[in-house]
């Protein structure tokens, strides 16, 4: 059941990825249970939580359209709550990277089932030796919990499928907005296609990839003067940094773009029948981010994901083995990006997302990886340079795990985010660099300081440095549901407000800038934790 409910995009007991470098096969995460609410151990501890309750009432609905009498829809719930607890306790053994889960499938027999999957989810394609398995220590304990919940499992999934299918709005006026991202997520080449003709100009991309130039200014200038790395280290950062390929707007790849949008003649839509057009909407959607594994064969080795000619994506990323930064067009708007917008209000946003992922190239999974894409580990390993590599990494982790959540009583996991909060803190850094650079080079060109009147926005009482920080912080503007919380607590970016919180409480010059006393709130202590 779970390996056809991926074809439709629902993740029942198979949490499917996609490898994003050739051949662009399978792999796996630990399953999110729950349909409103992803649920741990904790959150449906009691029936008096919100966890609980959300996902209750989500089920009472579904079970009563079917027509299930008040007591068969209890019987139903608890069965599938009781199947919740007990596969819960297997996750509960793993640490975050399932690196106990990978210790503990060394004497596992692999679990039988996986070319099920194969045949149902990739029509039986061999990726041969590159096909994955994940944890067959979890699945075989999985399996052992499904036969003993065997109806309950089946209803969970039944209705896991339904919500995948769900409006789940609160408001017909939801309706169309729904219905637009739906179809957007499903064909996005036609309309990336469409969307870099009409609002991608050429003046934008030339801006953009002005700040790109100076942001990795920045970033060489900071490699230059780390004076706690050896000469070896250094030469190989400078080097990777020299390589790294930078992409607006998104993959000119007419020919491939064109053979996706192609594609399209195979989406059927039947007339007057929303729940059908639905049902092909997600097939076909689906086959489309397999699209490459699908096809990989006849693809050649240096093919990129699809996900780079997708230009109307609202993201800025790095891509490891390309060993490039990726701007697309999609993000190119406010809160991130507007042409009118001062310099520095420029820089604070779309700025920091460049130095962001310029950053993620020289750290984290980034020194794995050279400056040709191969996986080797560039920086110089002996015990004393490691140490003081795990120092710097350590002051992310200790600061971030002293941020409580109190909605859901739980801290930052600093370990599990810090390769994210390092990108976010020297990203900033970066960007405030290349800024002050940046309006030097202004002055000395009009040989005036009047272009300083420009580096303000009207009503606002701050200066251009301070504006900077009200970028940067803006782009995380959010409102949360606890719900939400939780989902974010295992992610490996830090929840929105305490991702700024934790890069500008480690920026000097934000202290500075806002005149934070030594101690303060905003400026905790006076020794800030950097890596470069």
């Amino acid at each position: 059941m779970s390996s056809h409910l991926t074809n439709y995009g629902a993740k029942g007991l198979i949490n499917e990825e996609i490898v994003q470098i050739h051949p662009f096969m399978p792999y796996f995460k630990l399953p999110e249970l729950g349909l409103d609410y992803i649920v741990d151990s904790d959150t449906i501890a009691t029936n008096d939580t919100n966890g609980y309750k959300m996902n209750e009432r989500r089920m009472r609905v579904y079970l009563q359209k079917y027509g299930l009498s008040d007591e068969k829809v209890a019987h139903v719930i608890a069965g599938v709550f009781a199947f919740f607890r007990e596969a819960l306790q297997i996750a509960d053994r793993f640490d975050e990277n399932n690196e106990k889960c990978d210790a503990l499938s060394w004497t596992e027999e692999p679990f039988p089932l996986w070319s099920n999957y194969y045949d149902i989810a990739w029509g039986g394609l061999n990726f041969g030796e590159n096909s994955d398995r994940f944890c067959d220590y979890y699945y075989n304990e999985l399996d052992k919990v499904c036969t003993k919940h065997k109806p309950a499992v089946a209803n969970y999934l039944a209705m896991k499928l339904i919500f995948s299918m769900d409006f789940k709005l609160d408001s017909s006026k939801f309706q169309r907005d729904y219905c637009m991202i739906n179809f957007h997520e499903s064909v996005p080449f036609i309309l990336s296609k469409l969307y870099l003709l009409k609002h991608f100009t050429g003046k934008t991309h030339t801006e953009i990839a002005n700040i790109v130039v100076e942001l990795r200014k920045s970033l060489v200038f900071l490699l230059e003067n780390a004076n706690w790395i050896d000469k070896d280290t250094r030469k190989e950062a400078l080097l990777k940094e020299s390589t790294i390929v930078s992409r607006i707007g998104s993959l000119k790849d007419d020919n491939l773009t064109d053979i996706l949008i192609r594609e399209m003649n195979n989406l059927t839509f039947v007339p007057g029948s929303y729940a059908t057009n639905n049902i092909n909407l997600r097939k076909f959607g689906v086959y489309m981010k397999r699209y490459n594994g699908f096809h990989h064969k006849e693809l050649s080795n240096e093919t990129k994901p699809l996900f780079f000619l997708s230009g109307i994506w609202v993201n800025a990323y790095y891509h490891y083995f390309e060993n490039s930064i990726n701007v697309m067009a999609g993000i190119l708007q406010p809160p991130v990006y507007n042409e009118a917008w001062p310099n520095s209000l420029k820089f604070g946003t779309i700025g920091y997302f460049i130095g962001h992922e310029l950053s993620h190239g020289l750290s984290g999974p980034g020194i794995g990886i050279d400056s040709t894409g191969k996986k080797r580990t560039w920086w110089t390993w002996t015990v004393k340079f490691v140490q003081l590599i795990l120092d710097r990494v350590n002051c992310y982790v200790n600061h971030f795990n002293n941020y409580r959540i109190p909605e859901i009583n739980r801290t930052i996991d600093g370990y599990n985010t810090r390769f994210e909060n390092i990108a976010d803190s020297v990203g900033l850094r970066m960007a405030m660099s290349a800024y002050q650079n940046h309006m030097k080079q202004l002055i000395r060109d009009s040989n005036s300081s009047n272009v300083l009147k420009n580096e303000r926005m009207p009503g606002l009482d701050l200066s251009p440095d301070q504006l900077f920080y009200v970028g940067f912080a803006q782009i995380y503007c959010a409102e949360y549901r606890e719900q939400q919380y939780w989902r974010e607590w295992t992610d490996v970016h830090t929840t929105d407000k305490y991702r700024v919180l934790g890069a500008v409480t480690n920026d000097e010059y934000f202290a500075q800038t806002y005149n934070c006393p030594s101690g303060s709130p905003m400026n905790p202590n006076s020794s800030k934790c950097r890596l470069w």
